[in-house]
């Protein structure tokens, strides 16, 4: 009889706190008018592609989630997020916050290496270098780094069966980074080790277990940032539209036919604050539901 009463305010905990970050994900999703994806933390902007970016979440420190094993000089966590001649680019959120994580290669693979440099600026005061993927002192560390407050340049250049990579956090709350690519030939370091080239950079998000992929432009800059995907307004003779530029669509057209009365500019500078506003709300609920998972999932685990 003990062990049974005893047990049943860790049920009823689990039950409260699963039932909760339901109601807010619910509320999440209510609240997000245009999509799911608009209402990301997060994006990141390239040209005139805006990626919505959900960061991978994660309950270890992200020094642990990445993993960097001497061994190999290779990440041993983000096995699972790795693909041969690919860089892949995402943020990790675990119990220390937001963090930027950048993995180039496969652990394992079997092409040619390759070689990147990044020209990265905006990093925040909050953060460090976490990890320097290479970091150790020897003539076989062919890695360069050069850092300088709140920008770095790192050339990068690897084998084909290992990967290579850092991680830059936290990032606080005001994030907006920017990485100035250069792939391949035009890496630093291209040819004066391995010749193996890239073929895709992607940008991770959403489900660590099963992350969204988007391909990015290896020539082009771009920018991480807090927030939404902005919205931009144009306005017609007889036509307002409202584009939401993301990776994939745009939403919220809306036409009105000649001679109709409309309110002009005052209505629209309505709507932007009413959509600043809803998007606001739906940032605000999505972050509560994820705290209310992690708290169902430590529930679950530990008590």
């Amino acid at each position: 009889m003990a062990s049974r009463s005893g047990s049943r305010p860790n049920t009823d905990r689990r039950s409260f706190l699963v039932a909760t970050g339901a109601t807010l994900a619910g509320g999440a999703l209510a609240t997000g008018t245009a999509s799911a994806v608009e209402s990301a933390p997060y994006h990141l902007s390239q040209g005139d592609q805006c990626v919505p970016l959900q960061p991978l979440q994660g309950d270890d420190p992200v020094e642990a989630f990445y993993d960097y094993r001497r061994d190999r000089d290779s990440s041993y966590g983000t096995r699972s997020l790795q693909q041969p001649n690919t860089s892949v680019l995402f943020l990790y959120e675990g119990p220390d916050g937001v963090s930027l994580v950048a993995v180039h290669g496969a652990l394992g693979g079997n092409g040619d290496g390759g070689s990147i440099t990044f020209d990265i600026s905006g990093l925040p005061s909050s953060g460090d270098w976490i990890v320097r993927d290479d970091s150790y002192d020897g003539p076989n560390r062919y890695d360069r780094w050069e850092i300088d407050g709140d920008s770095a340049t790192v050339d990068w250049t690897w084998d084909g069966r290992r990967a290579d990579g850092a991680v830059y956090g936290p990032l606080g709350d005001d994030v907006s980074v920017g990485i100035d690519p250069a792939f391949n030939e035009r890496a630093a370091l291209y040819g004066d080790h391995y010749e193996g080239n890239v073929s895709d950079w992607q940008a991770l998000s959403g489900d660590l277990d099963d992350p969204t992929r988007t391909s990015l432009d290896r020539s082009t800059p771009l920018r991480i940032e807090s927030g939404s995907c902005p919205t931009t307004n144009t306005t017609a003779t007889s036509s307002t539209t409202n584009e939401t530029t993301t990776a994939r669509s745009s939403s919220g057209e809306s036409t009105t036919a000649a001679g109709t009365d409309t309110t002009g500019g005052e209505s629209s500078g309505n709507g932007d604050d009413l959509q600043r506003i809803l998007d606001g709300l739906a940032r605000l609920f999505d972050r509560l539901s994820q705290l209310f998972d992690r708290l169902a999932r430590f529930v679950e685990r530990y008590l």
